[in-house]
């Protein structure tokens, strides 16, 4: 299994890690009993704008899976997006990656939020040593948690 970087401004690029956001992000949205799930309204342009830095893992030449990491300050990392193509859930794509931000040199706090009935993202996160910073709702009135992990 190799993590690549993805170069999310070419067009192509953009379009696969769209098709994988959206298709994980539409499991999410059930799975939580949201109505309206706001990261399934981000367009293409959106990914190919982002301030962001993408990595990937691609199975016979398909996009899989991706993880979406900002910088908010130095020594701090930001999860904003974790999503495995549902084709290829539970082989440890989503471990993979998350591996590859925790093991970058200079990392003191990784931070993530996600959906507080998302029960298999936040095993994966507890497996991982993040711990709850709060709970909080968003404007859908989707309940949802931040996790934090310092090194």
């Amino acid at each position: 299994m190799r993590i690549v970087e993805l170069p999310h401004r070419r067009l192509p690029v953009a379009l696969a890690i769209h098709e994988v956001l959206q298709a994980a992000q539409r499991v999410e949205a059930e799975l939580v009993d949201a109505e309206r799930f706001p990261p399934l309204g981000r367009g293409v342009a959106d990914i190919c704008l982002a301030r962001s830095r993408f990595r990937g893992i691609e199975i016979d030449g398909r996009l899989a899976a991706v993880i979406e990491t900002e910088r908010p300050a130095p020594g701090h990392t930001h999860i904003a997006s974790l999503a495995v193509q549902p084709a290829y859930f539970r082989r440890g794509l989503a471990s993979a990656l998350l591996a590859s931000v925790l093991a970058e040199p200079g990392i003191e706090r990784v931070t993530v939020d996600t959906a507080a009935a998302n029960a298999p993202a936040l095993a994966l996160y507890r497996k991982f040593g993040f711990e709850l910073r709060r709970r909080w709702q968003t404007r859908e009135g989707i309940p949802m948690v931040s996790l934090v992990r310092c090194d």
